[in-house]
């Protein structure tokens, strides 16, 4: 029976040691087939040099030299790092072994091909049964995140240096505008009073307060007063392109009829139109009402009319006013157009965005015009919640259309078409 029970004693030392040696080979194959990971065990010898008492296998894939390499020189791994990288390891474990508390750190090391790779070393002291001090630790690989860091803080830093640069530019714009605009408000006062005080003295010579004028002294006075008009129209568009980019332009809400400006304003143009041989024709279909800016609508369409005698001499010009309902797109919905058509020399489709440019004209070399005309009158048609469109072909003239809404329309919500 004793026989019986020592064989069966045996036999569980037996598979509790082939169960033991099974288990310790799956920890190990698992450890030599970590991918960017090793295992290790070290310790310090008398002297504090690195010994290891146990490293995976997969330290080859890290390290670039092999575990036999490493348990033969504990140095050989930690030779690759820089020195000041070495030192920091070296406290870390000094602080980790008098706290007996876990270390971590991330680390650069130098291949012996010459790579060089991030590491993020972890472990943990413990006291071995002789007293030894024994670090239990993993080393993974983390070059790839630590790219990926340094990528992320490039980029960072670039985005950095656009806001400051653009800030900068923020900044510089502003002043450039504040100084056009104290530049504009000296020009109104130094230039548009004395052509207001020259246009005054004129329309006394016109309404013979100051005595007769033969027919050709009167058409003389009457020249003079237009292009009196025109400087000034000029210097207004000028001082709202100022006001515009400083965001001083103020829009008021009025109910007028839309119809009445229109004949107002073809009225004022028909002796200038009859200079240069040309006629205007008014086509309005009733009365127009709207709540909208009287001011800054005949503001828009004296520009546009003015282009169009200045532009298209000899030539008819129709304007046309009416209630336009559209059914879809962007403008559905009712509105008000006013159009200028002109039977001119017409504009190249390429071209067409390039007339509303500020300061830009259409012919470089040409005298006419300073370029700011149309760009204020459409920045003015979206600010009163419309717009200004163009239909244009080369040889048979242009059509500028005013878009106006029944009502007011808040700026975010005007549809930012070309």
């Amino acid at each position: 029976m004793d026989n019986v029970l020592h064989s069966r004693d045996r036999g569980d030392r037996a598979d509790r040691r082939v169960a033991h040696e099974e288990a310790d080979e799956r920890l190990r194959l698992l450890a030599d087939n970590l991918p960017s990971a090793a295992t290790y065990q070290l310790t310090r010898d008398e002297r504090g040099r690195p010994r290891f008492l146990y490293v995976s296998r997969s330290i080859e894939r890290l390290h670039g030299i092999s575990a036999d390499e490493v348990l033969a020189d504990g140095s050989a791994l930690f030779n690759q790092l820089p020195p000041d990288y070495r030192r920091a390891v070296f406290e870390g474990e000094r602080e980790s072994l008098r706290r007996m508390k876990p270390f971590r750190g991330e680390f650069p090391a130098v291949l012996p091909n010459g790579e060089v790779r991030w590491f993020e070393m972890s472990s943990a002291p413990r006291l071995s049964s002789d007293g030894q001090v024994i670090w239990d630790g993993i080393e993974i690989d983390i070059t790839a995140r630590k790219r990926a860091e340094a990528e992320m803080q490039r980029l960072l830093e670039r985005e950095q240096e656009a806001r400051e640069e653009s800030e900068r530019r923020r900044h510089a714009l502003e002043r450039v505008t504040e100084s056009r605009a104290r530049l504009m408000r000296g020009f109104s006062h130094d230039v548009k009073n004395p052509l207001g005080a020259a246009d005054g003295y004129a329309a006394l010579l016109e309404d013979g307060i100051l005595g007769e004028l033969t027919d050709r002294q009167l058409e003389s006075v009457r020249s003079i007063r237009r292009s009196i008009r025109n400087a000034l129209r000029l210097i207004n568009d000028l001082l709202d392109v100022a006001r515009a980019e400083a965001g001083q332009v103020v829009i008021e809400h009025v109910d007028i009829d839309v119809a009445t400006v229109v004949r107002e304003v073809a009225d004022d143009f028909r002796a200038q139109a009859e200079a240069v041989d040309s006629r205007i024709e008014i086509r309005v279909s009733g009365p127009l009402p709207a709540t909208t800016d009287p001011s800054r609508v005949t503001q828009v369409l004296a520009n546009l009319l003015s282009n169009a005698v200045k532009y298209a001499p000899g030539c008819r010009i129709e304007v046309r006013a009416e209630l336009r309902r559209e059914q879809e797109g962007p403008r559905r919905g009712e509105w008000i157009t006013v159009s200028v058509a002109d039977e001119g020399p017409g504009i190249p489709p390429e071209r067409h965005e390039h007339v509303f440019l500020e300061f830009t004209r259409l012919d470089p070399d040409a005298q006419r015009g300073a370029g700011v005309g149309l760009a204020i009158s459409r920045r003015l048609a979206r600010m009163l919640g419309g717009d200004i469109t163009l239909v244009s072909e080369v040889g048979k003239g242009s059509t500028f259309t005013l878009w106006l809404p029944l009502s007011p329309v808040s700026q975010a919500a005007v549809p930012a078409t070309q």
